[in-house]
């Protein structure tokens, strides 16, 4: 297979309302093919769908466009937008942009690619696919590429799952995401200092959809809140499972089966004064503290004052790793000879919309956003 990419020609200044479409077929010489794909940078469908702001600062925008807050490191901000897109800044940008003024990204790429595809179709015949670009980090590498967060007229993965390999081997988790694929060619071709948003890449015409037909958009590949095992960054993990909110739970993937007395040990571990176990019961598993009598001589050693200090570290510590692996917990009645128990929920927390009742709609779960 061959596939060629390359840059369309620059175009004007971009404003609200500016015939995207006819200024790209203007800068494609020959026009499109049946197969082409077309990719389009976010800001330049941003600009001509009106979402330029200006007299607000970059902070204010950032913040508007947040649905979730991922890690932040000095004015640094890492979040998850209304798109279920997680990058820098929310997507808001300040370059190739009027001083004072910022670049929001579109409203619904998916809906801004389907109407791209839909009225070049209607102006030359042609059955193109669209992408809608944007530049993002990567988790654990520098730099940046580009990726799609719109598309239309694509599959977005290429799911490979059962076929064979080389050696006759069937696939497992191959599933090759093509529009990002394709984001990071075309931004191979462009250049972001000259006015050149859109690329052109030919030679994948079997990947193209029929007309009219779009697919399920850049959305397919987002993954939801519960499937995300890098929902916070490790400094904000342990903040969050410190202020265990409805909304903090967000940062956490929902787990298989955690193992109850795997965590009872993780949390009892490096103390001398108490014992941890967990108490199998007919209803919850109660996780039990008592003193250490091989560390707590006497009669009583339930009322040791360094044993009480060490069980009541060690239950807040069950409760923050049980929060974390999505269970729930509630403080019940010791039995005779224990300091302290707490019962467990073995229900996991389901992907429901949580509301911070501090922060109302701000905290729910866009699910499959």
């Amino acid at each position: 297979m061959t596939i060629t990419v390359r840059a369309l020609g620059t175009l004007p200044d971009l404003v609200a309302d500016d015939d995207l479409i006819g200024l790209l077929l203007a800068a494609w010489p020959g026009g499109p093919c049946d197969g082409d794909v077309l990719l389009v940078s976010s800001k330049a469908v941003a600009k001509v769908e009106g979402r330029v702001r200006r007299h607000v600062s970059r902070e204010d925008a950032v913040a508007g466009e947040t649905e979730r807050l991922l890690a932040s490191r000095g004015g640094l901000q890492i979040v998850r937008t209304r798109h279920g897109l997680v990058l820098a800044g929310a997507g808001v940008d300040v370059s190739n942009t009027e001083t004072g003024s910022v670049v929001l990204l579109p409203v619904d790429p998916d809906a801004s690619a389907r109407g791209l595809r839909t009225a070049l179709a209607t102006r030359t015949g042609r059955n193109v696919a669209i992408v809608v670009t944007d530049t993002a980090g990567r988790a654990w590498r520098m730099g940046q590429t580009d990726i799609a967060i719109g598309v239309a007229g694509l599959e977005p993965l290429h799911d490979l799952t059962g076929q064979l390999d080389g050696w006759h081997r069937p696939l497992a988790v191959t599933a090759p995401t093509v529009v990002d694929e394709l984001a990071g060619a075309a931004d191979l071709v462009l250049d972001k200092a000259a006015r050149t948003p859109a690329a052109v890449v030919s030679g994948l015409s079997p990947l193209v959809l029929p007309s009219g037909v779009h697919g399920p958009g850049a959305v397919a590949v987002v993954r939801p809140d519960g499937e995300d095992l890098f929902g916070l960054g490790a400094a904000d993990a342990v903040r969050a499972a410190v202020r265990r909110t409805p909304a903090d739970r967000r940062g956490f993937a929902h787990p298989g089966s955690p193992e109850l007395a795997e965590l009872v040990e993780m949390a009892a571990a490096r103390q001398q004064w108490v014992r941890a176990e967990v108490l199998n019961t007919d209803s919850d598993p109660l996780v039990v503290i008592r003193a250490d009598p091989d560390a707590v001589p006497g009669a009583n050693p339930g009322v040791d004052a360094d044993a009480l200090v060490a069980a009541g570290a060690v239950m807040e510590r069950v409760r923050v790793l049980c929060w974390a692996a999505g269970l729930r917990s509630s403080t019940v009645a010791a039995p005779a000879g224990a300091i302290c128990a707490e019962a467990l929920s073995l229900a996991p927390y389901t992907d429901r919309r949580y509301v911070d009742s501090t922060e109302g709609d701000r905290g729910q779960v866009q699910q499959g956003s």
